[in-house]
């Protein structure tokens, strides 16, 4: 069992993380460098260069950033143990949905964001002392 003290170290671990891998998603200009990053980055570990994207295909990918990017500052500044479990439930889902891309696609680095999303939701799962985590 986690102390609320720990538990709230691994769910500011996870925003961070998030904020990072998000961030340049979200911003016009930049999403597509960054695209065009991890299809490199993709083709180092063994997969295949990706198809460049449409502009509607980054009005998507923006999108997906922006709530990302304002989910995970919104969950440091409300730090609770129900929002932790909530966000073990979404990766749970979000992990799935990558896993089943991965399985689809044979993309490596999908794979590395499915497992590090698995991770996330189990440790955002783990049984915590709840009781200093009542209105903070």
């Amino acid at each position: 069992m986690l102390s609320y003290k720990r538990y709230k170290i691994i769910v500011k671990t996870f925003c961070v993380y998030d904020v990072l891998a998000l961030l340049p998603m979200a911003v016009p200009g930049i999403n597509s460098e960054h695209i065009v990053t991890l299809s490199k980055i993709n083709v180092l570990l063994g997969g295949i260069d990706w198809d460049t994207f449409l502009p509607m295909n980054l009005l998507f990918v923006q999108m997906l950033g922006i709530l990302g990017v304002g989910w995970a500052i919104w969950r440091w500044k409300h730090i609770s143990v129900e929002i932790g479990r909530y966000e073990g439930y979404l990766r749970i889902l979000f992990s799935s949905a990558l896993f089943w891309a991965y399985y689809l696609t044979h993309h490596p680095i999908i794979l590395i964001f499915a497992v590090v999303d698995l991770i996330a939701s189990i440790l955002h799962l783990i049984k915590c002392e709840c009781s200093e985590s009542i209105n903070k």
